[in-house]
């Protein structure tokens, strides 16, 4: 956000240098004029809707915050990055909203911080041992899905669960991986809508990890 300001303004500054010591032709003075207001406008103009973003997700955010571990609210590829108490991570990477969790070997469900969540977060590393979409999947798991996407506003939904195929460096790296992904063609997937299915989804995910890898359940 810092930088895009400094890097407009920095633009900007440039073309003011330009003018005072080679002042541009008449005919010149539109485009010299839009050069240094497009610039600097969006450089402003960018840090206003990110800080707008992050406000409005937070009032959205307020009636799940007991639930709620750790949050990170900045821009990055992942967008939003929530960890919930009992495990269940969310991301929001743009119009998506992904669900993942983390089990050990046995299927047992991790808790992870939101440090170890974005570091686990991965594809390197690991390996596609499930995927759901559409009518491809295990009949009960596509199912579930299906049920659940309608219940989410009939966005698109698939499903992937994951091995870890390397070691990592933490003790404590989860050995399974299993996400969900919804997303709309038209809007984003609205938080009022997955905030009743948060039980819902972290049920199905565990349901997936059963019917791939036969652990947990």
């Amino acid at each position: 956000m810092i930088g895009s300001l400094t890097i407009g303004l920095t633009f900007g500054g440039v073309l003011v240098f330009r003018a005072l010591f080679w002042p541009p032709s008449p005919d010149e003075y539109p485009l010299f004029l839009w050069g240094f207001v497009l610039p600097v406008g969006l450089a402003t103009l960018f840090p206003v809707v990110f800080i707008y973003n992050v406000n409005r997700t937070i009032r959205r955010l307020r009636p799940i915050a007991p639930l709620i571990a750790d949050a990170d609210l900045s821009s990055g590829p992942r967008g939003v990055t929530i960890v919930f108490h009992d495990g269940l991570v969310l991301g929001v990477p743009g119009p998506f909203v992904v669900f993942l969790m983390f089990f050990a070997a046995n299927g047992q469900v991790l808790y992870p911080s939101l440090v170890e969540a974005v570091r686990w977060w991965r594809l390197w590393g690991t390996r596609r041992v499930g995927f759901v979409r559409g009518r491809k999947g295990p009949p009960p798991v596509v199912a579930e899905l299906d049920a659940l996407r309608l219940r989410m506003g009939g966005p698109l939904a698939a499903c992937q669960v994951r091995q870890r195929t390397s070691d990592w460096r933490d003790a404590n790296a989860p050995s399974w991986i299993a996400g969900v992904s919804f997303a709309s063609h038209f809007a984003r997937v609205r938080l009022d809508q997955m905030v009743p299915e948060l039980p819902a989804i972290r049920g199905f995910l565990r349901h997936a990890l059963f019917a791939f890898a036969g652990v947990g359940g």
